[in-house]
């Protein structure tokens, strides 16, 4: 087959940029949908092409770029986006991790096997020769397995399979890409009858404070973070980005300041995104030390992401976890009651914050492969 590789361009430049660009989103949205719905059996991560076309716009702190794979000679603003055989989507950190490049990348379960993941990888790699980048990322879903599976492949950390035999597994060991770790994405569905699990989360809740103590309250807000917790929680940011289980990944500090964090809430508000944030305060310092957020697409209020959860290393042991989640969990329900779906991602060796989850009624439901391969600088 020969095969055509289109590059969405910045949709501010022009109408005619615009228009290709959003063209070549919905061409992502239909793949992704199909394989949504094959591998889980939802749509909820896809999202209007408009929202798409706005993050695209923001480079402010990542570099974002698409390219869209079609049959040669086909049009994508003419054709409809089932034309489209897959596509490649890179995040690029401009203020720090400048030796990364994070990609994901689907081919049309009909269109496999035919080079159109290779047609796209060289494409890519061109247009990111002279980045400097060094390492590239990638994660790939997979279903759960048993230990027994004959085609089950560990990652370094020894939990979180994967299986080897898929073909998004054998085309990147072929390319020299090792299997880092296992990420557990997991769901939790709302019970119908909501009361009586509402007084279950209360009581999780109820046991954590009495842990805590009177050391430590709830703070809770949401959209932008309001003025007085922006400097901690820029320090609380920084800090989350390296706390974070990350295997062997090559990730390094992030740079979070003011800015930043006010930055991250326009632009979830710009993503047409709405959210309930929970913190914890340390009463004697007047600190926040632990953080967990949750948000929802205001296109699908049913489907919801957790976002960050991070306990501050000087504050463990007194169930501030629990007490945040369970508690954003009650503002949740009170804020979005359309909300149904919750999806969540966690590295497959962090017992602590699966057991967590697992209480709160969060259930596997696949493991995602956290690919990563060290080349010569582009």
């Amino acid at each position: 087959m020969e095969i055509e590789i289109h590059r969405a361009p910045i949709p501010t430049a022009s109408a005619e940029a615009s228009e290709l660009a959003g063209a070549l989103f919905a061409a992502m949205n239909n793949v992704d949908w199909e394989w949504l719905l094959d591998a889980y059996g939802h749509d909820d991560f896809v999202e209007p092409v408009a929202v798409h076309l706005r993050r695209l716009a923001d480079q402010r702190y990542t570099r974002k770029a698409l390219w869209a794979a079609y049959p040669m000679g086909i049009d994508p603003r003419v054709a409809g986006p089932g034309a489209a055989l897959g596509y490649a989507i890179v995040h690029l950190p401009v203020e720090d991790n400048t030796h990364l490049i994070e990609v994901g990348m689907v081919v049309r379960k009909a269109a496999r096997r035919q080079g159109v993941a290779r047609a796209l990888a060289a494409v890519v790699r061109a247009d990111l020769h002279g980045t400097g980048r060094t390492t590239v990322g990638g994660w790939f879903p997979n279903p759960l397995l048993d230990a027994d599976h004959p085609g089950a492949l560990a990652p370094k950390t020894g939990v979180g399979l994967v299986d080897a035999t898929d073909p998004a597994a054998v085309w990147l060991r072929h390319l020299g890409f090792e299997l880092e770790q296992g990420e557990r994405y997991s769901i939790l569905t709302i019970p119908a009858d909501r009361d009586a699990w509402l007084g279950e989360i209360a009581a999780l809740r109820a046991a954590a404070e009495g842990t805590a103590g009177p050391d430590y309250d709830v703070v809770q807000w949401r959209g932008i973070t309001p003025e007085p917790w922006r400097q901690r929680m820029a320090e609380l940011h920084t800090r989350m980005s390296v706390d974070a289980p990350s295997a062997g990944f090559d990730y390094r500090e992030e740079k979070w300041d003011v800015e930043r964090v006010v930055h991250r809430g326009e632009m979830m508000i710009e993503s047409d995104h709405a959210n309930v944030f929970t913190a914890i305060r340390h009463v004697p310092t007047g600190d926040l030390v632990a953080y967990t957020e949750l948000q929802w697409p205001n296109s699908k209020t049913y489907a919801v992401y957790q976002e960050d959860t991070l306990v501050h290393g000087e504050h463990r042991g007194h169930r501030l976890g629990m007490l945040s989640k369970a508690a954003n969990l009650q503002y949740l329900l009170a804020e979005n009651p359309a909300a149904a779906r919750i999806h969540t991602w966690n590295a497959a060796e962090n017992r602590f914050m699966l057991g967590i989850n697992e209480a709160l009624g969060f259930r596997a439901a696949a493991i995602e492969g956290a690919w990563q391969k060290v080349v010569e600088p582009l």
